[in-house]
């Protein structure tokens, strides 16, 4: 029995040692350097998002496919209502609700979390580090990292300056070390004692293995175009329905700093 249990012991101290020495041999620089140069391994993905502005949030998930532009999205907004939008070959269908009929309308003004966004937070030089790690993390203020935040949300931020920012970044990888799998992004905009706030929590997964998008079976074929805008998720005045990914902050709004997302519907 003794020895039994000594040998109990033993195995229990050896899965501990083998648990505490997976970590990471790549220092955060190293990390972020190999996600970059696999980014355009990536053909399609999904991508859950929860994104808050002063506390006001929506959840969405996506699946993109980047070769061909077609995109599956579902979204509950500030009132919880889910939205849901299919498009393919440039053609959009929206219904509402989880059991709501598909409705061909025309082509909507949505944002898209493309992967290429994403990667660009990841400048190696920034996140230069001594030590090994799992999470590559930065906080400060990165123009390019700002910019690229910015493009892959659909941010604006206008009325700051960039003294006004500081950012809060962590990414972790897949268990390749070649794909992000979470990124958790924090910034908060003090101008004059006023602060806003905007925290983001997105999970990558199902890369290149996402479920083929088709269109709904259950689809009006007629075109719907009186009230789509009402219906799909609106993200901004863009003819062409794509992101404003140029956005000029340089102005001072009328009331102070503003942040903008255009998700919620």
């Amino acid at each position: 029995m003794i020895n039994q249990f000594s040998k109990i012991v033993s195995s229990c101290l050896v899965l501990a040692v083998l648990l505490t020495s997976c970590g990471s041999d790549k220092k955060a620089d190293e990390i972020a350097a190999q996600m970059v140069e696999h980014k355009d391994d990536i053909q399609t993905f999904r991508c859950e998002t929860t994104l808050a502005v002063d506390g006001k949030s929506t959840q969405f998930i996506i699946d993109y496919d980047r070769t061909t532009k077609d995109m599956r999205l579902t979204q509950l907004n500030i009132e919880n209502e889910q939205l849901n939008l299919i498009r393919i070959d440039d053609q959009d269908y929206v219904s509402a609700g989880k059991d709501g009929q598909f409705q061909k309308v025309d082509r909507q003004t949505v944002g898209v979390i493309d992967y290429q966004y994403l990667m660009g937070m990841l400048v190696p030089e920034v996140y230069k580090s001594n030590e090994n790690t799992d999470v590559i993390k930065f906080t400060g203020f990165d123009k390019q990292i700002f910019e690229s935040v910015k493009a892959a949300y659909n941010l604006s931020f206008v009325g700051y300056s960039e003294e006004d920012y500081t950012m809060d970044i962590a990414v972790k990888p897949d268990e390749s070390g070649n794909y992000m799998e979470s990124c958790d992004i924090h910034i908060v905009a003090n101008q004059n004692e006023e602060i806003s706030e905007v925290t983001i929590t997105s999970k990558i997964s199902q890369i290149n293995s996402i479920e083929p998008i088709e269109v709904p079976d259950d689809s009006d074929l007629h075109t719907h175009t009186n009230d789509a805008n009402e219906t799909a998720v609106e993200e901004g005045d863009e003819s062409e329905g794509e992101q404003n990914h140029d956005v000029d902050d340089s102005d001072e709004a009328a009331n102070g700093g503003q942040i903008n997302f255009y998700w919620a519907a």
